[in-house]
């Protein structure tokens, strides 16, 4: 019996990892860039380098969202690809994650749809094992995921990314690569509502930056520019089609805080469809995971509910509690892959 579990997620523009040993204890947590867009070998690279790190004994267990990329033609060959990687750089006995337990590779194609992009059930799974209710918002660089826990069982609405998008478990807006133009079209700025600039010029990284969040970001800014409150101030004041130093800094911080508030509406409004399809109780708590985590407490406090971080379910060492809540899925299918007494996924549910 192998002492480790690494867990392993494969995203779109990130690899995360995390090693959990037989207790449960996360011994390590890693996030690298991975550009999977621009070809499989990115995806190779990001294994081995993040391989060297980790304990070399192990049984590895891996969820995936990269299938989405347009590398591929579709999201079926995208899962079977990475897959492919998957068994060639850590052997023919990973098992991925399937949103109700775990498949050889050999079972990939004909459970492609369970196991395409399902790493927010990991999460979800895992914030179950611990509490019999709660709202999960898992909010990473990209997207933001929301699920209800009742009675210590996940109540899915939508399984794949198309009905999640539907039913507002998934929000396609993230702490860092989210593009702004894409909370308008209109915005409040210095007492007016205008449009914005429907231009890749400022993405969200740059609103929390502005907002000295403790954001994680391996990409190049909008501009290729540098991450300074200037540069930033600097794209931010495109889209409003300004000039940064055509007000003082704190106008551009004041902006800042509008398209935060923007997403957080967004946010919150999906929250609202997931808990008319599944009620709570009032107590149930928000729990924060991802790299946005912070955006969690807020959302409770909207919603008037108490907050918890999924970082107190877990157990970690110091070294690991950074990147705990951004590698958050990679623990969780970890641990979910630990032979323990697990939970249920009753889904779909009700739709509002």
């Amino acid at each position: 019996m192998n002492e480790f579990t690494v867990g392993w997620d494969a995203g779109g523009a990130h690899l995360k990892a995390a090693a959990v040993d037989s207790s449960g204890l996360v011994v390590a947590a890693s996030q690298r860039a991975c550009p999977l867009w621009q070809g499989m070998d990115r995806l190779e690279s990001a294994f081995a380098e993040t391989l060297s790190t980790l304990p070399p004994q192990a049984a590895h267990a891996v969820t995936m969202t990269g299938e989405l990329v347009d590398l591929f033609p579709n999201r079926r060959d995208g899962v079977n690809a990475i897959a492919q990687c998957c068994r060639r750089v850590l052997g023919d006995a990973v098992r991925f994650w399937a949103g109700d337990g775990f498949v050889g590779f050999d079972q990939v194609d004909g459970a492609w749809r369970k196991v395409a992009s399902a790493n927010w059930l990991a999460t979800a799974a895992l914030c179950a094992r611990h509490l019999p209710d709660a709202l999960m918002m898992d909010m990473g660089s990209t997207t933001t995921d929301l699920a209800a826990i009742e009675n210590s069982t996940v109540r899915a609405q939508g399984l794949d990314d198309g009905d999640r998008m539907i039913t507002g478990e998934l929000v396609y807006s993230g702490v860092t690569r989210t593009p702004l133009m894409a909370l308008g079209p209109r915005i409040s700025f210095q007492g007016h509502t205008q449009g914005l600039a429907a231009e890749y010029f400022a993405t969200a990284a740059d609103v929390y930056r502005m907002l000295d969040k403790p954001i994680i970001d391996h990409y190049p800014t909008a501009d290729g520019k540098g991450t300074s409150a200037e540069d930033c101030a600097r794209r931010l004041a495109r889209m409003v089609g300004r000039d940064w130093d055509d007000a003082p800094m704190e106008t551009w911080r004041d902006l800042a805080r509008t398209f935060f508030l923007r997403q957080m509406e967004l946010i919150e409004h999906a929250a609202q469809r997931v808990l008319h399809a599944v009620p709570l109780p009032d107590d149930a708590p928000v729990v924060g995971a991802g790299q946005g985590a912070f955006n969690a407490e807020t959302l409770a406090n909207r919603l008037n509910r108490p907050y918890q971080s999924i970082g107190s379910l877990l157990r970690l060492p110091p070294a690991c509690e950074p990147m705990a809540e951004t590698v958050v899925a990679a623990i969780a299918v970890a641990r979910v892959f630990i032979p323990v007494p697990g939970p249920r996924c009753a889904g779909p549910a009700r739709r509002p």
